[in-house]
């Protein structure tokens, strides 16, 4: 069995962990201390145990403590492969990879994708379509790339993830808001993560259409997709991602676009091995590019894939990491599945005496509940993904409705005010 160094990992990746551990192979992991896209539970610390290594830094976006640190291990017990599923340590692993020559995406393919500007730039070079942008890193900036591009806009970081700091702008006033944002917030943040968000401001011509996702991987020159999968945005803020919806209500023809889109999109900006995650936006025939993001699909959308198809994308994560090309396709989806997250609006606490031991059978198709705090009397923060909802029903369209409507039972739970779905939309 082989040995699969993890660079660092979100709530996602730990699945994947799991299971190569489970398939008996080792694992090891290089993760933050300070620095977690997870909730520590006691299934986590199992995890951790069973590491073959668990090594910790300060930051795992520290491309030198991150070389000298895969160097050592590769040294000490060779790697027979790596997996990145976190944003934020993934341009480090890549160099840390290509240094000890452990195969892995090229470390130049990630950097283009981690930087829209410069994604953006390729993309058109090679005659995909792309809004038009430009990089702001002050408000005069801004507003003179807002003079040439015109309103409505799209504004988030350079090098953003998780739809963090990403508003919708329609006049001046909204682009003082977002900028101000942009420019302040990062400096509240955890070092690993502030640095990501702090590298400039993408200032972005509006794309009109619905937004999906394409799951694919490249191994060798060779190309399998996996699934187009939809999104359900923010009724307040679009550019907010209130939950996947897998499959998506695309059409065929649509779908063989979006996945012709995406294959060239990674073969554009050097996507070379690995399973990647390219997000579009599609208007009748014609996607364009929302961001490609060097890794698999994030958050709960894995365990979705499989309770949707039965086929563990997980697996076909270690397979591809591990050099083998998986089998293309997602088989005949069971109904749709799809998700959406409990967010605050504003700043707050929970009331002492809320009362969430309803929820499980709040609506008859919710199969899962992902709490990361909704707990009485706790202090929240804007924006602060307190759960994740998981809806499968029979219908994509009544799917959606169920989710959304189950939003309004969370908020009168909770007691503050939270981000609520835009209707879906049915093409």
């Amino acid at each position: 069995m082989a040995h699969l160094l993890f660079l660092d990992v979100n709530e996602s990746a730990f699945q994947t962990m799991q299971l190569a551990l489970d398939l008996g192979h080792r694992a090891s992991i290089i993760r933050s201390e300070a620095f977690q896209m997870y909730v520590v539970t006691n299934e986590v610390r199992r995890t951790l145990d069973r590491a073959a290594h668990n090594i910790a830094l300060p930051r795992t976006s520290d491309k030198a403590a991150m070389i000298e640190a895969v160097a050592a291990l590769h040294t000490d017990d060779p790697l027979d492969g790596a997996i990145g599923q976190l944003e934020a340590a993934i341009e480090a692993g890549a160099v840390a990879c290509e240094r000890a020559a452990i195969r892995f995406t090229a470390a130049a393919g990630v950097a283009n994708a981690r930087n829209k500007a410069r994604t953006r730039a390729m993309l058109e070079e090679a005659g995909l379509a792309v809004g038009r942008c430009g990089v702001a890193h002050e408000m005069a900036e801004a507003l003179e790339i807002a003079s040439r591009l015109g309103y409505p806009l799209v504004v988030k970081p350079v090098s953003g993830m998780d739809s963090m700091l990403a508003f919708r702008v329609d006049d001046a006033a909204d682009l003082h808001q977002a900028m101000a944002a942009n420019l302040d917030e990062p400096k509240n943040m955890s070092p690993q993560l502030a640095e990501q968000l702090s590298r400039g401001v993408l200032v972005e011509a509006h794309l009109p259409g619905e937004l999906v996702s394409a799951e694919l991987a490249l191994v060798d020159g060779e190309a399998r997709h996996f699934m187009i999968c939809g999104r359900s945005r923010g009724r307040f803020n679009e550019c907010v991602e209130m939950g996947a919806a897998l499959p998506t209500a695309l059409s065929p023809q649509q779908e063989t676009r979006c996945f012709k889109f995406a294959e060239a999109a990674c073969r554009a900006v050097g996507l070379d091995f690995g399973v990647f995650h390219v997000e579009l936006m599609i208007d009748g025939l014609t996607p364009a590019l929302v961001e490609v993001n060097p890794r698999p699909m994030g958050g709960i959308m894995t365990s979705m894939f499989e309770r949707v198809t039965g086929r563990s994308f997980s697996e076909i994560i270690i397979e591809t990491y591990l050099g083998r090309l998986p089998e293309a396709g997602a088989g005949r989806p069971r109904g749709t599945v799809t998700a959406r997250k409990v967010m605050p609006l504003a700043d707050g606490k929970i009331p002492g005496e809320a009362d969430f031991s309803g929820l499980a059978t709040a609506t008859e198709n919710l199969v899962a509940v992902h709490d990361y705090g909704m707990t009485p009397g706790r202090v929240v923060t804007k924006n602060q993904v307190l759960a994740r909802l998981v809806v499968h029903g029979p219908g994509w369209a009544a799917t959606m409705a169920e989710a959304d409507r189950l939003l309004d039972r969370v908020e009168a739970m909770l007691g503050l005010p939270i981000h609520k779905s835009r209707p879906a939309e049915i093409h």
